[in-house]
């Protein structure tokens, strides 16, 4: 018995610092906001923004990609955690295409390089060509 005890207690200790290294760097921790609860949330949010003309961003169907960006703040507290997350939209009217860049390798006299790029998202609204771009920085 002790030693479940104890092996519960090691997977909460790692469950608890995979959260806050996901939240650290601001990304959703999956471990702890599961696809399932995000998705109930989604469906729940996208329902209100109707009643304001807007829509989601990044449509419920592709849920990962809301984990891969920079918009989660958590507050620490002694016996809690609070997530605040900014969930991207945009109005119903406008019809955008979201695209994630790549960056490809070149050869630079005999080395191979390549930029880093920060994580983010280019959105094309598509009637009037216009850009905008998702990033952490974007998102604070």
């Amino acid at each position: 018995m002790r030693e479940q005890y104890q092996i519960n207690v090691l997977l909460m200790l790692f469950h608890y610092r995979e959260t806050i290294r996901k939240c650290k760097a601001n990304f959703i921790p999956e471990n702890t906001i599961t696809m399932n609860i995000l998705k109930k949330d989604l469906k729940r949010l996208r329902h209100e923004l109707s009643k304001h003309n807007l829509v989601l961003a990044i449509p419920i169907p592709e849920i990962e990609r809301y984990y891969h960006l920079p918009i989660t703040h958590c507050q620490v507290f002694e016996n809690e955690i609070h997530f605040s997350i900014k969930i991207p939209m945009i109005e119903r009217q406008q019809e955008y295409e979201v695209y994630e860049p790549i960056p490809l390798a070149y050869q630079n006299s005999n080395e191979l390089c390549q930029l880093k790029i920060e994580k983010s998202f280019l959105l094309v609204d598509k009637i009037s060509k216009k850009t905008h771009t998702i990033s952490g920085n974007n998102l604070e």
